[in-house]
């Protein structure tokens, strides 16, 4: 397949019966419709993953165990943590063409940025020899077997050690449900907390709960559990019982519509990204423009929520996917309210 099919629109569909993905593919670089189709597609296994790898219900055998205080410690280094994790996922999209191996968001952001007159024929070079076969197209479910068999696996010693270590645990647990649920890195919540305690303001409970709601464990943090105490000594009942009750529900606030919510700003803020970079590359290179007719995708939220809707159709035979609000209107605001903080997060790391 040639480097410029991949940035084309795709060819007009013939006339006649034409299934869902076919006709919301139209127009669309393949290269971004066979990334918004795969992670699409992961939602339910995603959500399932993160909710399995709470305490008492991992996926993950013999995890490497933190107490209190030091799982404390790791999360407010939540920058190392996500780095340690996108260092592992980065590195291995690096040694991968798009042949054989799901497109994920590491190889968009490094095919983007590499998307420049200076480099563009060992770009074209490395896409042309790429082959988009329908068996390639249809492999877009999240493989889980990763995180049930890699400890056993004597192939993968890297891989194993990550997968075990307190910084993927702490990623699955609490950094991706912090993402999804309130859209912040899990530090700034945990800074916000601390120091809406240290100041009595009158959102500390509020803040404290939303906390523990992620992970009963953030009561070992020093300052959260000094507060705790404090409402106890005082019989200030109605607290004490706010947090006792976010403590017993650890987990329970990351459901399905968040999830798919944050996706949906993910492919959002990825159509937006290879929008821009065509926008510059035409800029420096007029006469591709003119040769390969690169386009932009324009993508529109209510596009991104057909495709959910296809995709349920297509897996559940359900008319909608219901997991969305009927309502449209209700649907675009909670994508546009998550994609500023998921293009920071781009932003973030598509450098490193």
């Amino acid at each position: 397949m040639k480097f410029y099919n991949f940035c084309m629109k795709q060819p007009k569909i013939s006339k006649g019966k034409k299934s869902g993905f076919e006709a919301w593919s139209y127009d669309k670089p393949i290269i971004f419709v066979e990334f918004a189709k795969t992670l699409a597609l992961t939602a339910n296994e995603l959500y399932e993953l993160i909710n399995a790898s709470h305490i008492g219900k991992s996926l993950i055998p013999n995890p490497v165990y933190l107490k209190g205080k030091d799982w404390c410690k790791l999360a407010r280094q939540h920058h190392k943590v996500e780095d340690i994790i996108f260092e592992f996922l980065q590195t291995d999209s690096k040694d991968k063409d798009f042949v054989g191996h799901q497109i994920n968001l590491f190889q968009i952001i490094r095919w983007i940025n590499n998307w420049t007159p200076a480099n563009f024929e060992t770009l074209k070079g490395e896409l042309s020899q790429s082959d988009v076969t329908q068996e390639i197209l249809e492999n877009h479910n999240l493989n889980m077997d990763i995180f049930r068999d890699a400890p056993e696996s004597d192939g993968m010693p890297e891989c194993n050690e990550l997968i075990t270590s307190p910084e993927c645990q702490l990623f699955l647990q609490v950094t991706m449900p912090c993402w999804f649920e309130y859209y912040m890195p899990i530090g700034h919540l945990i800074r916000q907390t601390r120091n809406s305690i240290k100041m009595d303001n009158k959102d500390a409970l509020d803040l404290t709960e939303k906390l523990l709601r992620l992970d009963g464990r953030f009561i070992n943090d020093t300052v959260i559990g000094e507060y705790y105490s404090n409402l106890k000594f005082k019989r200030e009942k109605f607290a004490t019982d706010r947090i006792v009750n976010a403590m017993n529900h650890t987990g329970s606030n990351c459901n399905m519509l968040n999830v798919k919510y944050f996706i949906s700003a993910l492919i959002f803020e990825v159509s937006h990204m290879f929008d821009n970079a065509i926008d510059s590359f035409n800029a420096s290179c007029p006469q591709a423009e003119k040769n390969l007719n690169f386009h932009k995708i324009k993508l529109k939220i209510p596009e991104i929520r057909a495709l959910f809707d296809i995709i349920a159709k297509d897996k559940k035979k359900q008319l909608r996917d219901f997991d969305l609000p009927e309502s449209d209107n209700t649907f675009q605001m909670g994508v546009r309210r998550r994609a500023k903080f998921v293009a920071k997060v781009i932003e973030s790391y598509k450098n490193k």
